[in-house]
């Protein structure tokens, strides 16, 4: 599930609650999922279901919210992570023994020390110091040697969780990948922007950039050359080594670069010099650096305003993508 900060929580819940009483929807953890997500209006397929499942039905079935939640809401790492679960559980009961053992030695030696104490203080001679000094060593042995065992067993664990925390970051980063350029996806561009948002002050852009007439490069050569441009696109920005700044690609020809503490007369000219220069670029074959293709981009920006929502961002950027590509493509859009 997309991770909220405070008092966004705080705000979807307050407009989740009532909707879910006026339905009369059954207060159970996937319901609370499903509409937490529906009132945030990230989704419009799931808002889109949801909506004709209660016209139909007029309420949500158990089954169905169950189903909801796992397809819109669950993350996938979530899906992915069953057999992670059980490796935690099991270190959280091994830990679990060797701080009850580690517990049940420190009362041990606490006893001793006790004990040692009250013969201390009625001891006449030194066979009884002798006898004291010989059970405070057997107990300080016990005791530092379950100390010895819990810290193994702790640097163990540390060492599992360790490659347990690796192994999850792995599948997200997997998840959020886009496979032909190793760019970030649309869903790893969403998770930065919702992380970047609540600290944003006018200062968040979002680029939209779509390789002009893909479609027509496609048919006029082939569509491996079109994937080579896609390609070569994604090398070209990520060159460009932009500081507070992520690149994705979207779909197809489209890219994004989600761009903070960068204000809009600096996105507006930044873009402008992105698409001239992209412009100037060449498409060649790598062997006998034969020209392929000459290509163009267009390229909406915004910059968010005041208390913007992150989809708001995103279809003014696209909408901005839209004017461009109505100017005669080539061209950048950005207010």
């Amino acid at each position: 599930m997309h991770q909220d900060n405070p008092i966004q929580a705080s705000r979807l819940l307050r407009k989740a609650v009532p909707l879910m009483v006026k339905l009369n929807i059954p207060p159970t953890p996937y319901n609370y999922g499903v509409w937490y997500h529906y009132v945030s209006n990230r989704d419009t397929q799931l808002n889109t279901l949801v909506d004709q499942t209660i016209r139909k039905l007029g309420n949500i079935p158990h089954f169905l919210a169950k189903e909801f939640f796992h397809e819109f809401v669950a993350d996938d790492d979530k899906k992915f992570d069953d057999d992670k679960k059980r490796q935690i559980e099991k270190i959280i009961k091994t830990m679990g023994t060797s701080s009850q053992k580690m517990e049940k030695s420190i009362q041990d030696l606490n006893l001793v020390l006790t004990n040692s104490k009250k013969v201390l203080k009625t001891s006449k001679g030194n066979k009884q110091l002798e006898k004291v000094v010989a059970y405070l060593e057997k107990g300080t042995e016990k005791a530092s040697l379950e100390s010895e065992i819990f810290m193994a067993k702790l640097s163990e664990a540390q060492a599992e969780m360790a490659e347990l925390k690796q192994a999850l970051e792995d599948a997200k980063n997997d998840v959020e990948l886009d496979p032909i350029t190793k760019l970030a996806n649309q869903k790893g561009l969403e998770r930065h922007l919702f992380s970047w948002l609540p600290g944003a002050e006018d200062d968040l852009s979002l680029f939209i950039i779509d390789i002009d007439h893909l479609d027509k490069i496609n048919k006029d050569h082939n569509k491996q050359v079109g994937n080579q441009l896609i390609r070569f696109l994604a090398n070209y920005l990520k060159s460009k080594n932009l500081d507070n700044a992520i690149i994705a690609r979207l779909q197809g020809g489209t890219f994004a670069i989600l761009m903070n503490e960068a204000t809009m007369g600096f996105s507006s000219q930044y873009a402008e010099t992105l698409r001239s220069n992209i412009e100037g670029q060449v498409l060649r074959q790598k062997d006998t650096k034969k020209v392929l293709c000459r290509f163009t981009v267009s390229i909406g920006v915004a910059t968010i305003i005041g208390e913007e929502s992150a989809d708001q961002l995103m279809a003014r950027a696209k909408k901005h993508l839209t004017e461009a590509k109505k100017m005669g493509r080539n061209s950048t859009v950005s207010r």
